[in-house]
């Protein structure tokens, strides 16, 4: 166990390592090399990846150090080279780039400080691995470097269009024997999509010991339904940080990021691609973020995450953690307790540090409250218009909101007509155009949750019961996800 000094040393490190990631995160990519004409020669050196150097962000390692790690995990277009070796400066350089995935290549001059853009090269979203040829003017001697750099040119990425979702813990252990009898009440409601948490410590229980078999199960079982899924890859890990705690920044972000990449990269290879991620859940609530949510902390998942999913699919499209509420408002601090208490700005807060580059979709959740006479639809409506006045005022406005949880318990109000007409109102949103048109809701939750702690509020969301009983919202999606089918 760490001593008291040993976890205040760790603190003091991160607080200096997040000040330095908050100063370099949105500047532009340099990477400096200075190899002899021994290095040149001979061998492999993987100077980017996320299994080496991208984001390997070491609290051990000497802060000066930070910079240049930050800067090679700095995947974007244009990629500026400088050469800082004075004993090669005046060699003839040329890299010749070959796409991974498309087979794309091309030749491009590289002097002492060269920057180019793909596009120029008639180069598209693909990683890209790297040859450097390095030319003696004296001796016309003519070394060779083959980086496995890989870098991702990616642009922006397909995004799936779906309206109907719904959240539900199909790995939980008491849930994996009802796969099939919830996944065939996903078909008769007309759901197009399940959001369902990888979490982290249930793929890896140790540290570099990777587990998918539960979450190849459901992949396989939802993709012959024709169901996509909206993994979230949270939350933290336990051996991965010094207090032992699941709801934690892990000491080394590399962690994340190779927990990230690791999974996409298993489901790229398995039979079924999976084209969406979303990082962490609602980070924006102490319940989920300790010791209290931090923007600038969850801007380094955010931003590791991004690259170990781009690394390994570099099409994919990376979804903002859903943020309790609509990420700007605060709720009442008054009536709530501290576990449940959310900060107020929270996603301008991320877009202040330039982290808009490194998610494609927006999501949050907007619970409203469908019998007080100051919400309703109006209140909804204004919510999310405030998460979407933000996005458009940091040049984001071409992203779409997704609600990747949204709902309302029995338990606080038990009259199912006025929930199910509340779930119909919800979905008559997407009928409204503007922001709204390409807008995919998640209802929370499919099915209540079964044994919840005595005091939790995730009772009785579900559109069905823990007995399989349908309540009156369970009709209300059918019917309303049933008709919009088939006025196709």
């Amino acid at each position: 166990m760490a001593s008291l000094k040993d976890k205040i040393s760790t603190e003091m490190k991160r607080r200096e390592f997040l000040k330095i990631f908050s100063s370099l995160v949105a500047s532009p990519l340099i990477t400096s090399h200075s190899f002899s004409e021994q290095s040149l020669s001979g061998g492999e050196r993987e100077i980017y990846g996320y299994n080496l150097a991208s984001l390997n962000y070491d609290l051990n390692t000497p802060l000066e150090e930070l910079t240049k790690d930050i800067r090679l995990g700095e995947a974007h277009w244009p990629l500026i080279i400088k050469w800082m070796n004075p004993r090669i400066k005046d060699y003839s350089l040329e890299y010749i780039i070959t796409g991974r995935n498309s087979g794309q290549s091309a030749r491009i001059p590289a002097g002492n400080n060269t920057t180019f853009s793909p596009t120029s090269y008639g180069l598209g979203p693909d990683i890209y691995d790297v040859d450097l040829i390095a030319t003696n003017p004296r001796t016309n001697r003519i070394y060779r470097q083959t980086f496995l750099w890989h870098f991702s040119a990616y642009g922006t990425p397909a995004v799936p269009q779906f309206k109907y979702g719904v959240n539900h813990a199909f790995t939980d252990t008491i849930e994996r024997d009802n796969m099939g009898r919830l996944v065939e009440h996903m078909i008769d409601i007309g759901a197009d999509a399940l959001r369902l948490d990888f979490t982290w410590t249930n793929i890896e229980p140790n540290e570099g010991q990777f587990t998918f078999q539960a979450y190849d199960n459901v992949v396989s079982l939802l993709d012959s339904a024709g169901v996509r899924i909206l993994p979230v890859l949270t939350y933290g890990n336990p051996w991965s940080n010094t207090v032992n705690d699941a709801k934690r920044l892990p000491d080394d972000i590399f962690y994340y990021q190779r927990y990230a990449a690791e999974t996409v990269k298993h489901f790229r290879d398995f039979k079924f691609k999976i084209p969406m991620w979303q990082l962490w859940n609602e980070p924006n609530v102490p319940v989920h973020w300790k010791p209290k949510p931090d923007p600038l902390e969850y801007s380094t998942i955010l931003h590791a995450g991004f690259i170990g999913i781009k690394y390994e699919d570099p099409g994919a499209v990376v979804v903002l953690s859903g943020l309790s509420g609509n990420g700007m408002e605060p709720n009442r601090h008054d009536l709530v307790p501290p576990e449940s208490r959310v900060p107020a700005n929270f996603i301008e807060d991320i877009y202040k540090l330039g982290m808009s580059r490194y998610f494609d979709v927006v999501a949050v959740h907007p619970y409203t409250n469908p019998v007080a006479e100051d919400e309703r639809i109006g209140r909804l409506m204004g919510r999310i218009f405030q998460t979407y006045d933000v996005m458009r005022s940091y040049g984001d406005g071409d992203k779409p909101i997704w609600l990747t949880e949204m709902g309302w318990p029995e338990l606080w109000y038990s009259n199912q007509d006025v929930l199910a007409e509340w779930l119909r109102t919800v979905y008559s949103l997407q009928n409204r155009g503007y922001i709204f048109d390409k807008m995919p809701v998640f209802w929370y939750t499919l099915r209540d949750i079964i044994n919840p702690l005595p005091t939790s509020d995730d009772r009785k969301f579900g559109l069905l019961r823990a007995d399989y009983s349908k309540t009156e919202s369970y009709n209300a999606y059918k019917e309303v996800a049933g008709s919009a089918k088939k006025g196709k």
